[in-house]
């Protein structure tokens, strides 16, 4: 697989940070770096994720790994 340069990745992260996730100029710059580097949009996906600049936004529940008792 194609490696996009770091420099291009944290530009590119910085412009979709505040993106709706769906949204129309969001795709196209991802696009946009997937065509100029032959790649597809998902391998693009994939080498932003493989940088972990935003490290697991989501929380987690505070009763993570214990068994829900109902009684």
């Amino acid at each position: 697989m194609k490696k996009i340069p770091l420099e291009i990745l944290f530009r590119l992260d910085e412009k979709i940070t505040n993106l709706p996730c769906h949204g129309k100029l969001r795709r196209e710059l991802i696009q946009e770096v997937a065509t100029h580097y032959q790649l597809s949009e998902s391998s693009v996906y994939r080498q932003l994720n493989q940088l972990s600049l935003h490290p697991n936004e989501r929380k987690s529940r505070k009763d993570k790994g214990t068994p829900r008792i109902i009684i």
